[in-house]
């Protein structure tokens, strides 16, 4: 097990005067009976890099507590390291050419991406960008255009939000487990009912608009609450009604009951007849166009009512074309 220490140094002081004192120590996992640890860098947001020149071809990331995060794949093995940027750092890595007996050192930039760091010898890798501005994907979320933090979390508007912990509801975080939207504001389906934008502390409530209502006792029709309705009940427009007194015809009610509608009126099917939105008497009629006509002695040709013996040889324009035009 191997120790590092995290030490303080005051600015505005000079070097002469200047005196270490600890803050901090942690141990670095030993991988082998040969580590040799050559370089270190640390973030500002405290996060410590170390080179094991006799280990893995991997540069060990380590959190402030001393908390091993992961080992980062390099090309080769590491030598020492230096901090460009807050994602950037340069890591020199080790060559040794054999047949020559020289030893070379190489500077590889690397990049931190979302999940892997992307090494590459003697190349620079831009930032990704958010919007006008750079990001680090392994430390931030780009939210339609305005960099938010931390890395990995979903997008409410511009911000960023724990989606296992909150819910966004119409650019709204709300800070509630395992929610839904009702609106911009989060419930639990559990122990509440939405009725568009309005909530109420009712599981599986029935809606009727944006209220809520007893299917027991009343009825919803078109956005409507009927109250002290009878199972037989039916829906005519917004009102409720009883069949067996009333006639729904067009959204409106009518009585008696068993009414018909033909077109905006009504008619009593018993003593009339409805042709085309027109009432005729009396009932059990045939139609011919908007009249009505008794089968019996008369009969409906191309829309005319003619006598029951005239024979219809259909449209006449239909019947000069085909038996006259050559």
């Amino acid at each position: 097990m191997y120790q590092t220490q995290n030490v303080h140094i005051s600015a505005n002081q000079s070097f002469d005067r200047t005196t270490l004192q600890l803050r901090e120590a942690f141990q670095i996992k030993k991988k082998n009976n040969k580590m040799n640890v050559c370089g270190c860098a640390i973030l500002q947001n405290s996060l410590f890099f170390i080179a094991d020149f006799n280990g893995e071809k991997v540069i060990m990331e380590y959190s402030k507590g001393g908390i091993h995060i992961r080992d980062i794949p390099v090309s080769g093995r590491p030598y020492d390291m230096t901090v460009l940027d807050n994602d950037l750092i340069a890591n020199k890595e080790l060559c040794v050419d054999v047949r020559m007996e020289k030893k070379y050192i190489f500077m590889v930039i690397m990049i931190f991406s979302e999940f892997t760091v992307i090494p590459g010898a003697l190349r620079v890798y831009k930032k990704m960008k958010c919007g006008s501005n750079d990001y680090n994907p392994s430390r931030q979320t780009c939210c339609n255009g305005v960099v938010a933090t931390p890395a990995g979390w979903s997008c409410c508007n511009t911000k960023a939000y724990n989606p296992e912990l909150s819910v966004c509801c119409q650019d709204v975080i709300n800070f509630k487990n395992g929610s839904s939207c009702c609106k911009d504001k989060a419930y639990h389906p559990i122990f509440e009912t939405c009725c568009i934008d309005q909530l109420y502390p009712v599981r599986d409530g029935q809606c009727c608009g944006n209220n809520i209502y007893d299917p027991t006792t009343e009825m919803c029709c078109g956005g409507s609450i009927n109250q002290n309705v009878e199972p037989d009940y039916q829906c005519c427009s917004d009102k409720a009604y009883s069949p067996a007194s009333e006639t729904c015809c067009f959204g409106k009610l009518f009585t008696p009951e068993g009414l018909g509608c033909c077109g905006d009126q009504t008619y009593s099917p018993q003593d009339e007849t409805c042709c085309n939105g027109t009432v005729t008497e009396p009932s059990g009629l045939s139609c011919c166009g908007k009249f009505s006509y008794d089968p019996a002695e008369q009969t409906c040709c191309n829309g005319a009512i003619k006598e029951s013996n005239f024979i219809c040889f259909g449209n006449t324009r239909e019947i000069i074309s085909k038996y006259f035009v050559k």
